[in-house]
């Protein structure tokens, strides 16, 4: 706002106030001393009767957007943490764990011991081929696995009454195709950890 802007409003505003006190004054000195209620309704001697100046209006400030970040979620100590899940693979017809997935059998076991009241979730899966020698079917094989990972935990300190465990042989697979990739990636077993608090 300029200053000349602001010097008619100053102006404005003192002219004004000093008008409407004199003749507040005006009328509560008749009013006392006749003990009328009738308001002047012309001004008072020594106040000039020439209109009121118009108040001049300022172009108001331009709005400037601004850009507000999100506010983060906040955490809070009741609010249960996100379950943790790890894929163990197996080799074509076998139910051995290889060591290289062992690891994630101490991850596991980890997050249990963690969280003393979370549940570990077994899913033994298996891939669509034929076992070798035809010593069984994929059902019992999903199942060979779920058990040797249920194995595995309780020997790294897992209670067993905190492991569930099933078995769906080759009836979900990861990857539906019918190549070597997709048959590696389907043996597997999915474990999962849910944690208090969660379904």
């Amino acid at each position: 706002m300029s200053p000349r802007a602001l010097r008619i409003i100053f102006g404005s505003c003192l002219t004004l106030g000093l008008v409407d006190l004199a003749w507040l004054d005006a009328n509560a000195a008749r009013l006392s001393s006749e003990g009328s209620w009738e308001l002047l309704t012309h001004p008072p001697p020594g106040v000039s009767a020439e209109p009121r100046p118009a108040i001049a209006h300022a172009e108001p400030p331009p709005v400037v957007a601004r850009e507000v970040a999100p506010a983060s979620p906040s955490l809070t100590p009741d609010a249960p943490e996100p379950a943790t899940s790890w894929i163990i693979q197996f080799e074509r017809s076998a139910s051995v764990i290889p060591s290289d997935q062992m690891a994630s059998l101490t991850a596991i076991a980890e997050a249990v011991k963690t969280h003393p009241r979370a549940i570990v979730r077994i899913a033994g899966h298996a891939d669509r081929m034929i076992w070798k020698a035809n010593r069984g079917n994929n059902l019992s094989l999903s199942e060979e696995r779920a058990g040797a990972v249920a194995r595995a935990l309780g020997n790294l300190g897992v209670a067993p009454d905190h492991i569930r465990r099933t078995a769906f042989g080759d009836t979900r697979p990861l990857d539906g195709r019918a190549t070597e990739d997709a048959y590696r990636r389907n043996r597997r077993v999915d474990v999962r950890v849910e944690l208090p608090g969660e379904r």
